[in-house]
């Protein structure tokens, strides 16, 4: 009898407890375990326990600790929530740098089932399996843990990845996290294109809101403006979703040749900028030069836009020589969307960021330098970027490389100009690549899945610690005044000239000679045309810069650059302690010290480079000028 009464108290604790449990499982909070998302890996707390799923979660109690493990391997143990990744597993790391946190990824990611880290770290029951007797310790040297690592079986099929793509890895997931623990500089731009298609979807796809939630999410602390291909087919509720997250919204309507299309196009376009979702309203892309409408009608879409609309930017998105060729067109629109993609043109990487800005700098003269304010037009880059992955077109060849490259030169230039841009874009868009051709589908910042590319995060850093030296140590010596669109602090300027740039009131003391520089043809440049431009012109002044520039579609071996400078009313060869005679690199780079070693040589005001053969013996001023050499010409105040 008193075993059972005993045993029935065993019954009731046992169900109570069970409930309690149960009830605390109820209240059980929800996180995400990143290095990418890390699915199985093993995770326990005083309560709870189990493996990530493939999104990487866990299940976790307020205030506890966890532990994550990878069969016997623990990773590390800290407090639970919501977001963490192996830097909030060792105590006092800061970012991806930590040697602790190094080795967590490396093992990490070496163990992917599937060895793609785009789609999260998988790693499978039989890894965990073989793992189940195991230790390690995370803290070891790097030689010392390598060594380690060649003892643990799952390490007889997989390789063991290098610490820099582990920490490059790592670096990308937490500025995609935007994790506030994370040290480094975010990966931010002033404006991205949002395409926000998945898998074989494209334009024709009706997309759903909770997909443009999805997909804004990623991108909403990395930019402050999104640019749409359209406002249709779902497209017209993006408008919503960017107010919510504070973003500003170019909205294009996206016209073709199909008259019904556009009604429609343009009918959205009038409601989304009439029930306040649109800052800038586009009015159709690319298609003067493709062909697509006649300037009449687009004239027509344009005029019945701003009729009907009050308070909104009315522009319209093509290439630069469509803006020179009609003016009427730019009489009409409030700003110019300027499209540039310099690997299209087939342009090489050493020349790419030289030829957008010839672009920018045409229309900037043409349509603002010099105008009266209420003729004015803001420039706006509205399409650039550079693919990871494509064919090679002429000297342009697609690659993460070069696509990062070009990505920081254009960021340096962009935030030191105070220049409104679009940047092409925030994701890859697989559909294109069977579609509008090879060469169209790999453009994003982010992958299609929505991680972010290696490389990025340092082109971030890279561009941060250049601003910073430009901060310091560059002052301007032109100002120009751009109406903003949205705040932005124009600290410094690098002075690249316009290769236009008329000096027609300038003439040369003594030799009275005008410069003017021949026109350039800015649809043939970099292909079949010898042009020499300046890259960076010191300020005035300054004792410790050199002068700097290039040569396109040169030979570069039978060339050089004579540099002169305007001295107390004379023309100095320059430099004047070496040799005159400036070689070209093979890229076509070129650099001169103009300082010197005589008295206010840092203080010559004006100075003009000439392009000339090896075998010119004669450098006087008097004979380049006479002879015809292609020169560019800059002055400074």
């Amino acid at each position: 009898m008193h075993n059972t009464k005993f045993n029935n108290f065993q019954i009731i604790s046992t169900i109570i407890l069970l409930l309690i449990t149960v009830s605390g499982c109820n209240n059980a909070l929800e996180g995400t375990f990143h290095d990418n998302k890390v699915c199985g890996l093993n995770y326990k707390t005083d309560t709870l326990e189990g493996i990530t799923d493939e999104n990487g979660r866990f299940d976790y109690m307020e205030d506890e600790q966890i532990e994550f493990a990878v069969g016997g391997i623990v990773i590390g143990k800290a407090l639970a929530k919501e977001i963490m990744t192996p830097v909030d597993l060792v105590k006092g790391a800061k970012n991806e740098l930590n040697l602790t946190v190094t080795n967590i990824c490396r093992f990490l990611l070496s163990i992917d089932g599937d060895n793609s880290f785009t789609n999260g770290i998988q790693i499978s029951s039989s890894t965990r399996e073989d793992l189940e007797d195991e230790t390690l310790n995370f803290s070891l040297p790097k030689e010392t843990f390598e060594k380690r690592i060649e003892n643990l079986k799952p390490f007889e099929k997989f390789a063991l990845l290098e610490e820099k793509k582990a920490q490059e890895h790592l670096r990308a997931t937490l500025i995609s996290l935007n994790n506030s623990g994370y040290s480094p500089v975010k990966c931010s731009f002033h404006g991205l294109h949002f395409c926000p298609y998945m898998n074989n979807q494209n334009v024709d796809t009706q997309i759903s809101m909770i997909q443009i939630h999805d997909r804004m999410e990623v991108i909403q602390n990395h930019t402050k403006w999104i640019l749409t291909l359209g406002c249709s087919n779902g497209m017209e509720n993006v408008g919503r979703f960017a107010r919510d997250k504070g973003l500003k919204i170019a909205m294009t309507a996206r016209l073709n040749k199909n008259n019904d299309l556009n009604e429609k196009e343009v009918h959205q376009l009038i409601n989304e900028i009439n029930s306040g979702y649109v800052d800038i309203a586009i009015v159709g892309n690319d298609v003067l030069h493709k062909g697509v409408l006649t300037l009449d009608k687009l004239l027509a879409y344009i005029d019945e836009i701003k009729t009907k609309t009050n308070n909104v930017i009315v522009g319209y998105s093509d290439k630069a020589e469509i803006f020179m060729n009609y003016p009427e067109l730019v009489k009409k629109i409030d700003c110019i969307l300027l499209n540039c993609q310099p690997y299209l043109e087939g342009i090489h990487i050493s020349s790419a960021m030289y030829y957008l800005q010839s672009n920018y700098y045409q229309l900037k003269q043409e349509y603002y330098d010099g105008k009266p304010e209420n003729q004015k037009k803001t420039i706006i880059i509205s399409e650039t970027g550079w693919p990871t992955s494509a064919i090679t077109i002429n000297n342009a060849i697609a690659n993460a490389a070069n696509a990062n490259d070009y990505l920081k030169h254009f960021i340096q230039w962009a935030e030191t100009e105070n220049i409104h841009y679009f940047y092409y874009e925030a994701f890859d868009e697989k559909w294109r690549n069977t579609i509008d051709s090879q060469y169209s589908g790999n453009w994003g910042i982010w992958t299609s899945n929505g991680i972010l590319k290696e490389g990025i995060a340092n082109v971030f850093q890279q561009t941060s610690a250049t601003e910073k030296r430009l901060i310091n140590s560059t002052q301007s010596n032109t100002t120009t005044v751009i109406p903003k669109l949205s705040s932005r602090v124009n600290h410094a300027k690098i002075i690249i000239p316009n290769v236009q740039q008329k000096v027609s009131n300038t003439i040369i003391p003594e030799q009275k000679i005008l410069l003017e520089n021949p026109k350039t043809d800015f649809s043939t440049m970099n292909r079949d045309q010898k042009h020499i431009t300046f890259t960076d012109v010191p300020p005035f002044g300054n004792r410790i810069k050199d002068l700097s520039g290039m040569v396109f579609n040169v030979n570069v071996a039978q060339y050089n650059v004579i540099v002169y400078c305007l001295i107390n009313n004379r023309w100095e060869i320059m430099p004047a302690h070496s040799d005159v005679h400036i070689p070209i690199q093979e890229d076509g780079r070129w650099s001169c010290d103009i300082t010197a070693q005589r008295p206010y040589d840092w203080l010559s005001n004006k100075i003009v480079a000439f392009l000339v053969p090896l075998e010119q013996t004669n450098l006087s001023i008097d004979t380049l000028f006479a002879n015809k050499f292609l020169y560019v010409y800059w002055e400074r105040k």
